[in-house]
């Protein structure tokens, strides 16, 4: 997609996370800096170590902000004004109200970007403030269409809405799927890939894995990304050890090693109960690569049963029991996996297709 004109008179005032650390809302940042660059006349970095990579985060955060604001308030920045910010679900939100309030003081036009779910399922005093603050005449953000009547529920004042959906980060191109007489006769293999903790459903995950080999599934699994924590750690390696090496872990992937991360799985199954959770880039990536995906019904989750290639499991449901079976209905009908894998590739490019359609409106409504 080719950036943003350069002759656009627009001066951009942008505040948000950029990577690293490698996040969901730190890659759509980024996508989104990346098209804006030519326009930005103050960056604001929440991700920038003022204080080094040791310090806490929301310390950083302050500090980013703190050094940010003369910027916004002093800076030269002529007629066109706008100012971008993605929105922080925590107390990072208070930063969030300290920069628009100085974006408005600036009459600039003021862009919200949300990438949560958090204070919609539990609505609090520092979104409903910020909401006030940005006035009627602000454009927020969403997702996905369910996302902006979600929000519109909890925060009934009026403003702009615009649904973008995340873009999927450029890296190698996705291995074609297989075409159905083409599945080998092999185990099929189950992959979970994210920073690994049990809110994002590794527990879940290994729990299915288990249930696969007691039922007597020719079934196997690999876990990419990194734990988050020593127990997480430890309940991966124990898993390794009870399923005999039908389990693997195989750290952090990036690049050309996450491409052939999904090609050598069948399935891509994560079970998140991540309060956060809203469009997880990583399901996209999966139907890219033409593997079908298993997932909890969290945020924007919901919006993937419009797909053949994707299985969203009502947030209420035992995920292993629903899951279980899909499961066993690959491993025993390579036929089906196979036309499967082909619809979910094709799905996967129609979404890709669209995203790349709503960050160009989002950048071209911005510059």
């Amino acid at each position: 997609m080719p950036d943003v004109s350069e002759t656009s008179s627009a001066h951009i005032v942008f505040c948000g996370a950029l990577p690293p650390p490698v996040h969901g809302m730190a890659v759509v940042n980024a996508a989104v800096f990346e098209k804006l660059r030519a326009h930005v006349a103050v960056k604001v970095d929440f991700h920038r170590p003022v204080f080094g990579q040791k310090a806490p985060a929301l310390l950083n955060k302050a500090a980013s902000v703190l050094l940010g604001m003369p910027g916004i308030l002093l800076g030269r920045l002529p007629e066109r004004r706008v100012f971008y910010s993605s929105v922080d679900d925590g107390l990072g939100g208070l930063f969030n109200i300290m920069l628009v309030l100085a974006a408005r003081l600036r009459k600039c036009h003021v862009t919200l970007h949300h990438h949560s779910y958090r204070y919609i399922d539990q609505p609090t005093w520092i979104m409903k403030t910020l909401v006030r603050v940005a006035g009627p005449k602000a454009r927020h953000v969403f997702l996905c269409s369910c996302m902006v009547t979600a929000f519109r529920e909890k925060y009934p004042h009026p403003f702009d809405a615009m649904v973008c959906t995340n873009p999927v980060p450029a890296g190698p191109e996705p291995l074609a799927a297989p075409t159905p007489k083409d599945e080998p006769p092999r185990a099929l293999t189950l992959g979970f890939m994210s920073n690994i903790t049990f809110e994002k459903g590794i527990g879940l995950f290994l729990e299915l894995v288990d249930a696969c080999l007691e039922r007597g599934l020719d079934v196997e699994a690999i876990v990419a990304g990194p734990a988050m924590s020593e127990e997480v750690s430890a309940a991966i390696d124990v898993a390794c050890k009870r399923t005999g090496g039908r389990l693997r872990a195989i750290g952090p992937v990036y690049g050309a090693d996450k491409a052939r991360f999904f090609d050598q799985i069948d399935c891509f199954v994560f079970p998140t109960r991540y309060k956060s959770e809203t469009y997880p880039i990583v399901l996209i990536e999966a139907l890219l690569a033409g593997r079908p995906v298993i997932s909890y019904d969290r945020g924007c989750i919901a919006s993937f049963t419009e797909f053949d290639g994707a299985h969203v499991i009502p947030s209420g449901a035992r995920f292993v029991d629903e899951a279980l079976p899909i499961v066993a209905d690959y491993a025993q009908n390579p036929v089906h996996l196979g036309a499967t894998k082909q619809r979910a590739r094709t799905q996967g490019l129609a979404v890709r297709r669209r995203s790349d359609d709503e960050i160009k409106a989002l950048c071209e409504a911005l510059a």
